[in-house]
């Protein structure tokens, strides 16, 4: 053999050796200034999966429903640098090696885990509490049957894989009352996963992130983060549909102004062309949807990010700003049914829709769900009311669960001020300084002809119905181009009543001139607006010219 294939040979047995020196020294805790001690390092014994205890089988070798029975857990958890929202963190002062004093933070905590009737493995203190199942379930799977990745090797002291103070003390009893107790230490290097020893052993071994997770949850992380969910369908439900049936929001952030809206139904009148109407501080018809579709994309069920505190006290939810909430949510949840449909096979018979079923709603439940201050990121500390009954939770929600938290009742209301279904109206008002005309409107709903189906009159003088077609959506479309506190002063410039047929009670809109680009609109329910003088001016031109017989085009 030459002596360059002996070299060749001896740097490959170097570098392969060095690899699995390597593979065991990243198992191993750091040591001083992040220097590994290799001195009294010496193997670790690999395996992909080590037994450790195994209760799935009985005696008998059958497969058991239920392998644990209950579990202790003491937890002395340390607090990593990114969890810093809990409260029962403990801080203790450990000396570096520079001489300089470092802030331990850890969690202690004594859980003691029951077998529910549901099947959950569920905190004992907690029981009466809704369950985070993912986590029960995990906790009791991994109890029931517990493995290792690799058995560590060493000469270093257990304290050294943070055994002189274990993460977590675990005790666990068994279907056959037999018991297990073992101890998490550290975490290894490079998220090798924690150290594992049974306690009265002096075998470590490693065991994977997740394992070690499961065991140093906080009892807080057995209660579920599901605030309220959404009402289920009736088992022959075909198309109907969960909904936002009420909503009222309130606040500091609304103070001035809260709010309360209700889902449009059947026995609302025609003239209401939104799927909500307002119903505090004014009866509002004409509410914006794309707003609402926004307000309300989550609200029919609620997830928390995590749980803040269970049972808080007093002094707690006045900490997270409960004694004057941010924003609250007063919430009725329903399952709507689908409307009914006639069995009549002629859809040309516009009588059918005459007569409107009711609409109907059910599986109907009521939240209350309270905002209070907000944490460094944006999210919101939050409480739930359901159906008259307090959770004793303290959550922490994200701000995109909640999009409604700052809305404000400006912000959902349509830009149209008056509109209404032009067959529900008797005659039309407009006048202005010492001019004024009445449109009256007489209607032929069973005329076949669009033309035919409306008369429309001026002191006894008939006008093309087709152009007061576009003139009224003129009128109609006069828009909220803004919020005003002033009142308005003087004599209005432009006054515009309508006296609908259907008993909804008439409108009267006064138009006072604010400035060079706004006049203010006061409805007669005492709202106030402010509309672009364009749209004044307008109205009153288009108005002259449909008289004068000339083609109205609405834009």
């Amino acid at each position: 053999m030459s002596k360059q294939v002996r070299t060749i040979i001896i740097a490959i047995v170097a570098v392969v050796a060095l690899s699995g020196v390597l593979a065991v020294l990243l198992l191993l805790p750091q040591m001083t200034g992040g220097q590994t001690d290799t001195s009294s390092a010496a193997s670790t014994a690999s395996d992909s999966s080590i037994t450790l205890h195994n209760k799935l089988l009985d005696e008998d070798g059958q497969s058991v429903d239920t392998p644990v029975k209950n579990a202790e857990i003491l937890l002395d958890k340390k607090v990593e640098a990114a969890d810093e929202s809990s409260s029962t963190a403990e801080s203790s002062a450990e000396e570096s090696q520079d001489g300089e004093e470092t802030a331990d933070e850890r969690i202690t905590e004594e859980l003691s885990f029951i077998l529910a009737e549901s099947g959950d493995l569920v905190v004992e203190k907690y029981q009466e509490l809704p369950v985070n199942t993912s986590k029960a379930s995990t906790l009791k799977s991994d109890l029931a049957t517990i493995t290792a990745t690799k058995k560590i090797e060493t000469d270093l002291s257990a304290s050294d894989f943070g055994f002189d103070r274990p993460q977590a003390k675990v005790s666990v009893t068994y279907h056959d009352d037999s018991t297990y107790a073992f101890e998490i230490g550290d975490r290894a290097p490079l998220d090798a996963g924690y150290y594992f020893r049974e306690e009265g052993s002096s075998d470590i071994y490693l065991v994977s992130i997740s394992f070690g997770e499961a065991m140093l949850q906080e009892g807080k992380d057995y209660v579920s983060l599901s605030m309220y969910t959404k009402p289920s369908l009736n088992e022959d439900a075909d198309s109907d549909t969960v909904c936002v049936q009420e909503m009222g929001l309130s606040g500091q952030v609304r103070q001035d102004h809260p709010f309360k809206l209700r889902q449009q139904t059947n026995e609302d009148p025609d003239y209401v062309m939104s799927s909500y109407v307002m119903l505090e501080p004014f009866f509002m018809r004409q509410i914006d949807d794309n707003q609402i579709t926004t307000l309300t994309t989550n609200m029919t069920s609620l997830t928390a990010k995590s749980i803040v505190s269970v049972y808080p006290t007093e002094e707690e939810k006045a900490q997270y700003g409960f004694n004057d909430p941010y924003s609250v949510a007063d919430l009725r949840i329903a399952v709507r049914q689908a409307e009914t449909t006639s069995d009549s096979s002629d859809t040309s018979d516009s009588s059918q829709s005459e007569e409107e079923t009711p609409t109907v709603y059910y599986n109907i439940r009521n939240h209350v769900v309270t905002l209070g201050s907000k944490d460094a990121d944006g999210n919101y500390y939050a409480m739930i009311t359901s159906d008259g009954e307090e959770m004793p939770v303290i959550y922490l929600v994200s701000a995109s669960a909640v999009p409604w938290a700052e809305t404000q009742y400006g912000d959902i209301l349509g830009t149209l001020l008056f509109l209404r279904n032009i067959t529900n109206i008797n005659d039309i008002v407009v006048s202005w300084g010492d001019t004024s005309y009445t449109f009256n409107l007489e209607h032929f709903p069973d005329a076949e002809e669009s033309a035919d189906k409306l008369k429309v009159t001026v002191d006894g003088v008939v006008y093309d119905t087709e152009n007061f077609r576009q003139l009224y959506q003129i009128m109609m479309s006069v828009k909220r181009n803004g919020e005003v506190e002033d009142e308005p002063s003087g004599t209005p410039d432009m006054t515009i009543e309508i006296h609908p047929n259907d008993g909804s009670g008439e409108i009267v809109a006064n138009f006072y001139k604010y400035n060079a680009n706004n006049y203010i609109c006061e409805l007669n329910d005492g709202d106030r607006y402010l509309v672009t003088a364009a749209s004044v001016s307008n109205t009153m031109k288009q108005v002259e010219n449909y008289l004068a017989g000339k083609t109205i085009v609405a834009n």
